[in-house]
């Protein structure tokens, strides 16, 4: 995580702390595994986390460029 903490995080997506908090442990208790290590100085990405966010930034591509290709199917232009 760029941010650092999840107070940092919450001010940068303009949300409170504490349901970002509560959001992120109820993933990692739906997909059971630690995505951060919480420590007094902030937070970092476990070896797990970082796995699912790089699969979770190919998703959010894939889905990018499947949004690309139904513009162009439906509009005949060329997606750029």
């Amino acid at each position: 995580m760029r941010a650092g903490s999840f107070s940092a995080a919450s001010r940068k997506l303009g949300v409170a702390q504490p349901p970002l908090s509560r959001q992120i442990q109820q993933l990692e208790r739906e997909l059971g595994v630690t995505l951060f290590i919480r420590t007094a100085r902030g937070i970092e990405l476990t070896p797990e986390g970082t796995l699912m966010l790089d699969r979770a930034r190919t998703l959010l591509d894939q889905a990018a460029a499947f949004e690309r290709a139904a513009e162009h199917s439906r509009t005949g232009v060329l997606p750029v």
